[in-house]
């Protein structure tokens, strides 16, 4: 699993994702701004695949409960622009 399209942060509206290691096997650590409380992760097909609780401006997902693909990082209530893709 690894980043896609994506090396660096990911700006929108003054809001940054990043997440590490790249590439992952089992699970990834999310950078979000400090004041969210959680964040969302999709799978391609638009469903929710888990909610992951934010502290101190990280969320850990352990992705190795779901098959490989491409994962939709986003944050809710932000919009649609905000999103990281990660597979």
């Amino acid at each position: 699993m690894c980043i896609r399209d994506r090396q660096g942060p990911v700006k929108a509206d003054k809001l940054e994702l990043t997440a590490f290691p790249n590439p992952f096997n089992s699970s990834i650590t999310i950078q979000v701004p400090a004041h969210l409380s959680h964040i969302d992760i999709y799978n391609i097909k638009g469903r929710l695949v888990e909610r992951l609780p934010v502290y101190k401006g990280k969320a850990l997902w352990n992705g190795s409960r779901v098959p490989s693909g491409i994962y939709i990082v986003k944050v809710p209530g932000i919009g649609a622009k905000t999103l990281l893709k990660i597979d």
